[in-house]
């Protein structure tokens, strides 16, 4: 059933919010251990557009094919909410949702963020963090997180399958980025598995400058 549009601007918005408001104030970069495995992801060309740069990110990427860009008026909106809901200040610069898009059919959403610091050393307590706020939002949720290493790059991944949404939660740091990078898919539940390629395709795609 095709959404109204107002309602993935409204799950834009809600996403963008908590994305913001989940970043982390530590950073450290330590070489890359030998027990972290690597993965490689297989990217559809027909599922993404024409691969862009980014030097302000510092990363390359191919957005999604058919979706949405989100306006940027929408974007420094879910700033601005975010920081009325934040407990304490962030330097302005300091996080900044760069890009958004949204499945026009399924109101599904993209966003990638530039972080504040985030600890690369030992992400533990913070990914801890983001599996605390799943489960508040759905104690029933089921969360999972991996670590590993794509093209050189590592990458701390968070799923959350609630009862509503499917979400994947992926944060891409390195000695070479000047901040971490955050994606974010979130998926109606039962819409899911026809957008599994689609993920695997976006971050496929990420590469550095």
């Amino acid at each position: 059933m095709v959404q109204s549009n107002a309602f993935p601007m409204r799950v834009a918005i809600g996403s963008l919010v908590a994305i913001v408001l989940l970043s982390c104030n530590r950073r450290e970069s330590p070489p890359q251990p030998t027990n972290t495995p690597t993965l490689l992801f297989t990217v559809d060309s027909a599922l993404v557009e024409t691969a862009q740069s980014d030097t302000a990110l510092g990363i390359v990427f191919a957005p999604p094919r058919g979706w949405k860009k989100v306006d940027e008026r929408l974007l420094r909106r879910a700033e601005v909410e975010t920081m009325k809901k934040m407990s304490s200040p962030v330097p302005a610069g300091d996080i900044r949702v760069y890009y958004g898009y949204v499945e026009p059919e399924t109101g599904s959403v993209i966003t990638i963020t530039r972080l504040a610091d985030f600890d690369t050393s030992d992400a533990s307590q913070t990914m801890r963090i983001y599996q605390d706020r799943a489960l508040q939002a759905d104690s029933s949720a089921m969360v999972k997180s991996t670590v590993f290493y794509h093209h050189g790059i590592k990458v701390h991944q968070l799923l959350t399958f609630s009862t509503i949404n499917v979400s994947f939660t992926v944060i891409f740091s390195s000695l070479r980025l000047k901040r971490p990078i955050r994606f974010d898919f979130v998926f109606p539940r039962e819409v899911y598995p026809r957008f599994a390629r689609t993920i695997e395709s976006v971050l496929g795609s990420v590469e550095l400058l």
